[in-house]
């Protein structure tokens, strides 16, 4: 298999995400894991509906998970303050090491080049189509 094509890169990507997350939690979409911790990275924490209603899950879902990340240490669960059952959760310190971690480690497994906005460098220089309309942009 070629180095640099998708199928390989894929697969890289794939195996440091199985190395880093915890197996309980690495079965989950990368994608809503992602999100949740990001969306509890914040010092107020957030509540278990707001996490419902931004990640478009149903309540005992993101219970579930939320049990999940708190058993592999990513998130806490904070003292509520008055409001009965409302509970709050906030990613640990694990879970922000997770996501840099992960971060890093992806990055990583993409190949070439990459520039400060971390897109891949133009290789060749665009030249103009005939009868396309050039614009000059402000430097």
């Amino acid at each position: 298999m070629n180095k640099g094509s998708g199928t390989a890169i894929f697969l890289a990507m794939r195996a440091e995400w199985y190395r880093m997350v915890s197996p309980s939690v690495a079965r989950r979409d990368p994608e809503i894991v992602i999100r949740f911790l990001e969306l509890n990275n914040r010092e107020e924490g957030i509540s278990q509906s707001e996490l419902a209603r931004k990640l478009r899950m149903a309540q005992p879902a993101v219970s579930k998970l939320t049990r999940k990340f708190i058993w592999s240490a990513y998130i806490v669960r904070l003292s509520a303050k008055g409001d009965g059952p409302r509970c709050q959760t906030r990613t640990t310190d694990k879970g922000k090491d997770l996501l840099r971690d992960l971060d890093q480690a992806l990055r990583a497994a993409l190949p070439g080049k990459r520039s400060s906005t971390g897109l891949p460098r133009r290789r060749r220089k665009i030249w103009p189509v005939a009868g396309q309309q050039v614009f000059k942009l402000p430097e």
